[in-house]
């Protein structure tokens, strides 16, 4: 196998072993940099030149076309053995990495299988929250998040935290996705929604809040 360094552009060849041994983290062996391997993972090298195509004289017969279900099936069995390293280096969590995803999710096209959902927290910004004191004398809380993901992800739950007029906490809970009320499944990539919870006063008065996506 080869990989190729990207701040030089280097080739260099790699054993299984290697790549297990440092979890696909390798330095260049010309300029030192140190990079992810399996980005750059191939079967040949990267900069290898091809030699000149000879000139084809009149009387030699046209090569036949590639068969195009023999090229697909090529790339089908290349694509797949690539997310196959990818796990076996990476571990399971490479189901949820950003950047690996399109790869298994093309897979799963020749395979006719199904991804877990995706989900990383992380990706999820929250523009905007409040906690008001409502007419009835209770309280409501708002959040407003956006999904910044390329892949639509399930709803977040929330961890809410009530703090006394001090700023000592003295109330929580946490409320998972069953406990809120959405209009889909999942969250649409870039797409923003709103969160809202109905809150019983307490015995206790608030002097503010804190809350976590989970």
């Amino acid at each position: 196998m080869f990989t190729q360094c990207p701040e030089c552009h280097h080739p260099q060849t790699l054993t299984i072993d290697q790549l297990r041994e440092t979890r696909g983290i390798i330095r260049c062996s010309q300029c030192s940099t140190q990079f992810d391997a399996l980005q750059r993972l191939s079967d040949t090298p990267a900069n290898v030149a091809l030699p000149p195509s000879e000139e084809q004289l009149p009387w030699v017969q046209d090569r036949k076309p590639t068969n195009p279900l023999l090229w697909n099936l090529s790339v089908a069995a290349g694509i797949i053995l690539l997310c196959v390293q990818i796990i076996y280096f990476q571990g399971p969590s490479a189901l949820q990495h950003e950047r690996f995803r399109p790869w298994f999710i093309e897979a799963c096209s020749y395979l006719s299988c199904s991804l877990p959902d995706y989900r990383n927290l992380a990706d999820f910004s929250v523009l905007a929250s409040s906690l008001i004191l409502t007419a009835d004398q209770n309280y409501y809380f708002k959040a407003i998040i956006n999904n910044q993901a390329e892949f639509a992800q399930p709803h977040p739950g929330v961890k809410l935290t009530l703090l006394k007029l001090s700023g000592e906490p003295f109330a929580q809970r946490a409320f998972t996705p069953d406990n809120l009320t959405f209009r889909t499944d999942k969250i649409a990539p870039h797409e923003t929604i709103e969160i809202g919870l109905a809150i019983a006063a307490p015995g206790t008065s608030v002097g503010g809040y804190t809350f976590e996506l989970i």
